[in-house]
């Protein structure tokens, strides 16, 4: 009589490919990796190890459109920022590249002021840290939202609504982003 002997391997699972929650997302891999390339081209930009290109796009009174690219030693594009202002209010996007050029991260900053009380006081401040995956298929499309009101987290997960935010904004090609006037 033969006997059949069967071994059942378990395989753990990656902690890359788990989901991201409300609970993991500040030392889910993915984030942390993302973090990773925020701090590389953070250290480079301080370092200058990146050049920097300004551009004003238009400046009329107070309003002011302002570009910055940050391009590495190979002329890649790691960091593009864009910052508008006017009597309103400020608002600030950083878009961070990897060293492939795949978007990776952008932080968008924005500030309305109370233009009635003195010295323009920041009545509301709103951040947004949107979080794109390494693999190049669906980079198009956030992993993770974090949305903060004056300091204090209020969305977190994939389906807060960056569209209003960053929908001006060419993203995918930041060559063409900072050469363009709108």
């Amino acid at each position: 009589m033969a006997a059949v002997l069967a071994i059942t391997f378990t395989w753990p699972v990656c902690a890359q490919d788990s989901p991201i929650t409300p609970d993991n997302w500040m030392s889910h891999p993915q984030i942390v990796a993302t973090r990773a390339v925020y701090n590389e081209v953070t250290i480079a930009c301080k370092e200058k190890t990146c050049t920097a290109f300004d551009r004003t796009v238009s400046s009329m009174g107070e309003y002011v459109f302002r570009k910055i690219v940050h391009v590495d030693p190979a002329f890649r594009i790691r960091l593009l920022e864009i910052d508008q202002g006017d009597e309103g209010g400020t608002y600030h996007a950083a878009i961070y590249y990897d060293s492939l050029s795949r978007l990776r991260f952008i932080f968008v900053e924005m500030e309305t002021y109370d233009n009635d009380a003195p010295e323009d006081q920041v009545v509301q401040k709103t951040d947004f840290r949107i979080y794109y995956p390494i693999s190049p298929d669906p980079f198009r499309i956030p992993m993770w939202v974090v949305k903060s009101e004056n300091g204090k987290y209020t969305e977190l997960g994939t389906e807060v609504d960056v569209s209003d935010e960053i929908q001006e904004i060419n993203v995918r090609q930041p060559y063409v982003e900072f050469h363009d006037n709108d």
